[in-house]
């Protein structure tokens, strides 16, 4: 028992160190990583919240920055190749400048995209990933510099990657962006992830202050899209590491706490053991045994108990860590490279010193305490006051800890439970969703084909038997992309604009997804081709900040530098990017007017997912062969998505608590058994006097009641402090809710009494003239 004790503890410990320690603390694969920095866009005023810039601030960033040796930027998106069987769907990245030369990786064969190919009217360059070259180009070398179809125009295949290159996650090509592309020349819609090397002997400090005077500079050139801009740096290690540090440290700690729990139900085993052998450990320090050679034998015996534990542990470990990274790789940022390591051995190995010290200390301490002549005159060995203390103590301490954790994990739960059942603003059953993206190459100066396709292709889909609505949109709920501008009323000074979040969307759209219609109308088909005006639908946030209690239907606004634009309906509001994070305001333009070459169709349908969407790909297929349906996922999948990271928080911190309560109530149950067990003499001379077992009962009752109440109380104190360090996970509630404290607070009383029925039980069934006679 006290080995798989301590193999819990020390398991959790070590698998939770292991996964800190790959995403957090170990450097990223890349050469002279600490000189890796990540240039993030931040415009608190325009809403840029996600740290994107644009490719032209990137081109800036390149040709202005002294305190850098390269920069580079990439955008991720989704290339068709053709030509070689049916369109394949390839996950990559555009990417612009030095990028290669900024994580200082070089091809496996090959070579990186040369100036010239970002040049205007350069052929794109492409540099392929190993997986992609061996799958789809059966690893044929002479693939290099040879011309393949991706989007329907040739690209030059230059360069192969070695199988450990994986950035950013999940692309599979890299695709130089010519200079006359529109993502390299626009400044309106910020998409493009930076990424930089420091020169040698550069710091940090030195890289924040330029480009944030580069910014400035950016800023007094393109006032109508970047008022307000400003830039953020990190390394590239704590870009990666994200929001996952704060929530593994954090994990972290609860595991430790397990861990003390378990040290403290270990040193009460070893404490009752040693306090049980207390007349041997006397004759032996009478026959000239010293204090020294008693300790050593004790601290030995709990180093070979902890090493026990942490072999266990390490077995515990892995399979946790397996477990772990196949339910969550999506959400653990360098999930492949989660592992154990030689230093995670060295960890456990340092775990297991600590821990055979922490619960070999209290024998050891009973034992510098012994009184040698009371002992010896004590047949059964005596448990002294102070050795009652300490095990009294521990479990104090074990409720007081388990009572944090639990205290934590009902406010996760309760978070949880109010985002599952907080109302989006719009519906996620029976809705499936598809992307796709036109060719740049046809479509880039063709809006009116690119119209036409998004027309026919909704018409074909809506006409399939079994579909209610169907729609298209730019930017889904729930989706990865957004796009932001500052809206006024048209004619307004341009101090009253608000950051809003553009959203292209389609005749039915609104429809399909179930947000519902506050004022006005939806889009019409007729809207896309009426030129005298441009029609937009606002959400009902945004309707009353610009507004007021005025009617907005009929009313113009208007972007910064752009025409009027004419209010025609006010939509729900929606938690567009997390279910954790207030409605943003959203004005959606007519999807046929938006010139965006990539949508995404929102189908409700009450047909099975995958007869849909096959057919739904064979209804785009007729239309354009070139263009596949990709990403085909439905609603309640990106819903689930959007849930996973509290999901994930709130059951290991649940499995967290669940474990430490369970080595709570071993502990109160063996402290109280043992207590039984040494004072029967007490008890005896109690029932010989008069009392009856139900007395018994409750004297032996009411000591575990009285060590569960203060280790309760003060792990709730404790617990109060901790929900101000959690108020970032949570959402809705109090640092320490009265429910989830009064819930936590009975729950672990109502166990401390259940562990205490057994001892108690069989302290009022002993028989008192047997006790008396035995003592």
């Amino acid at each position: 028992m006290a080995i798989l004790t301590l193999a819990m503890g020390i398991g959790a410990n070590s698998a939770v160190f292991t996964v800190l320690h790959s995403i957090v603390l170990k450097a990223p694969p890349f050469p002279e990583p600490e000189r890796i920095v990540r240039i993030h866009g931040v415009n608190e005023l325009r809403g840029w919240t996600n740290g994107y810039v644009t490719m032209p601030d990137v081109d800036d960033f390149r040709e202005q920055a002294t305190k850098l040796s390269a920069v580079g930027g990439w955008s991720e998106g989704v290339w068709i190749l053709s030509g070689r069987g049916p369109a394949t769907a390839i996950k990559g990245s555009q990417i612009r400048g030095d990028f290669f030369a900024a994580l200082g990786i070089q091809p496996r064969i090959g070579r990186v995209p040369q100036a010239s190919e970002f040049a205007p009217g350069a052929v794109p360059a492409v540099v392929l990933s190993e997986r992609i070259w061996k799958t789809v180009f059966n690893g044929d070398p002479a693939v290099l510099n040879s011309t393949v179809t991706f989007d329907s125009e040739p690209h030059l295949i230059v360069g192969i990657m070695p199988a450990q290159f994986s950035f950013p996650a999940l692309s599979e090509i890299w695709v130089s962006t010519p200079g006359d592309r529109p993502l390299a020349q626009g400044r309106a819609y910020a998409s493009t992830n930076a990424i930089a090397r420091l020169k040698p002997g550069a710091t940090i400090d030195e890289a924040r202050a330029e480009l944030g005077a580069i910014a400035s500079r950016i800023t007094n050139g393109h006032a109508s899209t970047h008022r307000g801009f400003s830039t953020a740096v990190f390394t590239l290690g704590e870009d990666q590491a994200g929001g996952a540090r704060a929530v593994l440290q954090l994990f972290l700690a609860a595991v430790a706490c397990v861990l003390l729990i378990a040290c403290s139900n270990v040193a009460n085993l070893m404490l009752a053991r040693t306090m049980g052998r207390s007349r041997e450990l006397a004759i032996r320090a009478a026959l000239g045994a010293t204090s020294g050679l008693l300790l050593r034998q004790t601290f030995a015996e709990s180093l070979l108990l902890a090493l026990a534990g942490a072999a266990v542990g390490l077995v515990i470990a892995q399979a946790a860590l397996r477990a772990l990274i196949v339910a969550n790789a999506p959400l653990l940022p360098r999930a492949l490279e989660i592992r154990l390591e030689p230093l995670t051995l060295v960890f456990t190995i340092l775990v297991a010193l600590l821990t055979s010290f922490l619960f070999g200390s209290f024998p050891a301490f009973a034992i510098v305490r012994a009184d040698v002549q009371r002992a010896l005159n004590d047949r059964a060995g005596v448990l002294n006051g102070g050795s009652s203390r300490a095990r009294a103590g521990l479990v104090i301490s074990q409720f007081t800890l388990a009572t944090i954790l639990a205290c934590s994990a009902g406010l996760l739960v309760k978070t949880f439970y109010k985002l599952i059942k907080t109302d989006p603003g719009f519906q996620t059953r029976q809705i499936l969703m598809g992307d796709v993206a036109l060719p740049e190459k046809i479509y880039k100066d063709n809006f009116n084909g690119a119209a036409r396709f998004y027309r026919d292709a909704l018409v074909a889909i809506g006409e399939i038997p079994g579909v209610e609505h169907v729609g298209a949109v730019t930017n889904p709920p729930l989706g990865a992309g957004e796009f932001h501008r500052e809206l006024g009323r048209f004619g307004g000074p341009a101090q009253q604009r608000i950051p809003v979040t553009l959203v292209g969307a389609s005749v039915g759209y609104h429809e399909a997804m179930g947000i519902s219609l506050r004022q006005g109308r939806y889009f019409r088909w007729g809207d896309w081709a009426e030129h005298q005006r441009y029609p937009v639908l606002l959400s009902e946030s945004l309707a009353k900040r610009l507004f007021g209690a005025e009617d907005p239907v009929g009313q113009a606004v208007s972007f910064t530098g752009t025409g009027k634009l004419e209010v025609i309906g006010v939509v729900g509001d929606i938690r567009s990017t997390s279910l954790d994070e207030p409605p943003q305001a959203h004005i959606y333009l007519p999807l046929e007017r938006s010139y965006m070459l990539f949508a995404t169709f929102a189908i409700r349908s009450q047909l099975p997912v995958d007869r849909l969407a096959d057919t739904v790909r064979q209804s785009i297929g007729h239309i354009d062969p070139n263009i596949p349906l990709i990403n085909v996922r439905t609603m309640e999948e990106a819903a689930d998505r959007n849930l996973a990271g509290p999901r994930l928080r709130t059951i290991l911190f649940s499995a967290f608590a669940g474990g430490a309560l369970l080595l709570a109530v071993i502990g109160i149950y063996g402290l109280l058994s043992y207590t039984v067990e040494q004072r029967t003499r007490e008890m005896g001379v109690r029932v010989a006097l008069g009392a009856s077992g139900v007395d018994i009962a409750r004297l032996v009752v009411g000591q575990g009641l009285r060590l569960a109440l203060l280790g309760v109380g003060i792990g709730l104190a404790l617990a109060f402090v901790l929900g101000r360090v959690l108020g970032g996970l949570m959402y809705g509630i109090e640092p320490l809710d009265p429910a989830v404290a009064a819930i936590a607070g009975v729950l672990f009383l109502v166990v401390s009494v259940a562990a205490s029925l057994g001892p108690a039980f069989r302290a009022a069934s002993a028989d008192p003239l047997e006790i008396l006679r035995q003592n």
